[in-house]
C-alpha cells in the first residue's frame, strides 16, 4: 500500500492497461510511447531515447543530460536570488556509479559564489566527501534491500539516519540526506523521483513514470510495464529499472552485512569473515577459531546468513594472523586444526578446509596461490551463465594487457556483427579482471547495455572491492 488513495486504470483492452489514469484523484497523462507527460504535480519533456530531458515541479525545472552509455551524466537546476543579478545553474555531475561532483551557487554580498564538492564511493559502503586532503570518510549502513538506513562518520558517530516506506518514500530522516537512499540508488529531491538508470521511479505511488522496454517474457521483468519490483517491495528490488532482484530468505548481501555490523558494533572484513564463517557454520561454532562472532559476524544470530565468498589471496594466511582474531587463532590453532577434519560437516566444499589452513597461515597447502573459488552467487543476475573457477584477480600491467586484448576483440566482434551504435555490450562471462580469457568467443555474450551496466558489472565490481578489503 502506498497511502495515495485510489488508483484508476483504463480498460483491460486499452493500449496501456497498467498505466494509471489517476491516483488519489489527480489525473495522469501520457504520450504515445507511454511516458508520463503530466500528473501528481509534475510535467515531463522526453528525449528520443524515452528519457526525461527535463522535469518541472512546483515551478522549478530540472534538466538532465546522458552519456553515450545511456547513464545519466548531469542534473541541472537554475537558481536565482534577488541579491544578485542574473541566474546561475547548479550542476550535479555523475561519473559512473562511484564519483559525483555537486556544484552549487549562492549569492553573497551581491556576488555569485560557487562551491563544488566531490563525493567518491570508495566501495559500496564507504564514501569520501570533500576535496583533496579535506575529504572525510563516511560509512553507509544498509538493510536487506541495500537501502541506506544510517550513515556514520570516521569516529563512528551517527551523521544521518532515515527510514523508508515499503515502496521507498522517505518516512523519517535526520541529518543531511544521503543521496543514495532507497535500495542504494540516487534520489532527486527536486522531483521526488528516484533515478534507477533505465527509468525514473515514483516511490509515492510505487510506479515507474515510463514503461519497461524489455521483453515481458524475460525472467524478472513481467507484463505490468509500470510496476515496481513485481509489486513486492519487501522482498524484491529493481535497481536498474528493468530487472527484478529476488531476495532469498530475506538475508543477502547488503542486509546481511548490516545485520552483522549492527549486532557486533564493528566493521566487517569479509575476507576474514568468509574464512572463519565457512567453518563456523559447518561446525556449529566450536572453539574461537571456528567462531564467526569473533570477527564481527555474530554467528549466533546470523549463522544462516554468512558472507560466502572464500577468498584465497596472496599472503592470506599471514593477513589472517594479523587480524583481530590473531590471539584466538594462535591460542587454539594447533589443537583445533588436529580435529578440523572431523568438525567439518560432510559435503562442505573444499573451501572450508582451505579457509582453516589460511586461518593458521598454511596457505601453501590450499589451492594454488592467488586463486579462489566463489561458493555463493547471491545476487548474481538470474538467467546469466555462471563461469567456472578457479578465479584469479588480475592487477597492474597484467590486467591492462588483458583488458586491451579484450577491447580489441570486442571491437572487432561489434563491427562484424553489426552491433556498432546499438545499446548492446559484450560481456566476458568470466571477467578479464578475474582471469577470464579476453579473446575466447565461448567466454563472451552480448547483453543489453542497461542490464550489463546496471546489474552485471556492479555484481563483479562489488566482489572485486570485497576481495581488496
Amino acid at each position: 500500500m502506498t497511502g495515495q488513495g485510489s488508483y484508476v486504470y483504463p480498460s483491460p483492452s486499452a493500449a496501456r492497461p497498467h498505466a494509471p489514469t489517476s491516483v488519489g484523484g489527480q489525473s495522469i497523462t501520457y504520450d504515445a510511447a507511454g511516458n508520463t507527460l503530466t500528473g501528481l504535480g509534475r510535467s515531463f519533456v522526453w528525449d528520443g531515447e524515452n528519457r526525461p530531458s527535463s522535469i518541472t515541479k512546483a515551478g522549478v525545472t530540472v534538466a538532465f543530460t546522458y552519456g553515450p552509455d545511456g547513464e545519466r551524466l548531469t542534473k541541472q537546476k537554475s537558481v536565482s536570488d534577488a541579491g544578485c543579478t542574473g541566474s546561475r545553474t547548479d550542476v550535479t555531475l555523475t561519473l559512473g556509479a562511484d564519483l559525483e561532483r555537486d556544484t552549487k551557487w549562492t549569492c553573497s554580498s551581491g556576488s555569485w559564489v560557487s562551491t563544488s564538492t566531490w563525493t567518491k564511493y570508495v566501495q559500496s559502503d564507504v564514501k569520501r566527501v570533500g576535496n583533496g586532503s579535506g575529504a572525510a570518510a563516511h560509512f553507509l549502513h544498509r538493510d536487506h534491500l541495500s537501502s541506506v538506513r544510517q550513515v556514520t562518520d570516521a569516529t563512528g558517530a551517527l551523521a544521518q539516519s532515515q527510514t523508508f516506506t515499503p515502496y521507498g518514500t522517505r518516512a523519517q530522516s535526520t541529518g543531511h540526506e544521503e543521496a543514495k537512499g532507497y535500495i542504494g540508488e540516487r534520489h532527486d529531491p527536486e522531483t521526488g523521483l528516484i533515478y534507477l538508470h533505465a527509468r525514473y521511479y515514483d516511490p509515492a505511488i510505487g510506479r515507474f513514470v515510463s514503461p519497461d522496454s524489455w521483453d515481458p517474457l524475460k525472467e524478472g521483468v513481467g507484463t505490468n510495464r509500470y510496476a515496481y519490483a513485481d509489486n513486492d517491495p519487501i522482498n524484491k528490488s529493481d535497481p536498474n529499472g528493468h530487472f527484478i532482484n529476488f531476495l532469498i530468505s530475506g538475508v543477502m548481501s547488503g542486509g546481511m552485512e548490516l545485520a552483522s555490523k549492527l549486532y557486533s558494533g564493528n566493521p566487517v572484513n569479509w575476507s576474514l569473515v568468509a574464512s572463519e564463517a565457512a567453518i563456523g557454520v559447518a561446525t556449529g561454532g566450536v572453539g574461537p577459531i571456528f567462531n564467526a562472532a569473533k570477527i564481527g559476524i555474530g554467528a549466533a544470530r546470523t549463522a544462516v546468513a554468512v558472507k560466502t565468498t572464500v577468498t584465497l589471496i596472496e599472503e592470506a594466511g599471514e593477513a589472517g594472523l594479523r587480524s583481530g582474531v590473531k590471539s584466538a587463532v594462535e591460542k587454539e590453532a594447533a589443537e583445533s586444526l588436529t580435529t578440523v577434519g572431523a568438525k567439518i560437516a560432510p559435503g562442505v566444499s573444499s573451501e572450508a578446509t582451505n579457509a582453516a589452513k589460511l586461518a593458521a597461515g598454511e596457505a601453501k597447502d590450499a589451492i594454488p596461490r592467488g586463486e579462489f573459488s566463489i561458493i555463493d552467487w547471491s545476487g548474481y543476475p538470474q538467467g546469466l551463465a555462471k563461469p567456472e573457477g578457479p578465479f584469479r584477480l588480475l592487477t597492474g600491467s597484467e590486467y591492462a594487457s588483458a583488458r586491451s586484448a579484450a577491447n580489441n576483440a570486442n571491437r572487432a566482434i561489434r563491427e562484424a556483427q553489426g552491433l556498432v551504435g546499438k545499446p548492446l555490450n559484450i560481456h566476458e562471462l568470466n571477467p578479464v579482471k578475474f582471469g577470464g580469457s579476453p579473446i575466447d568467443m565461448a567466454n563472451k555474450v552480448v547483453l543489453d547495455r542497461g542490464f550489463h551496466r546496471g546489474v552485471v558489472t556492479p555484481w563483479w565490481s562489488q566482489l572485486a572491492r570485497d576481495l581488496a578489503r
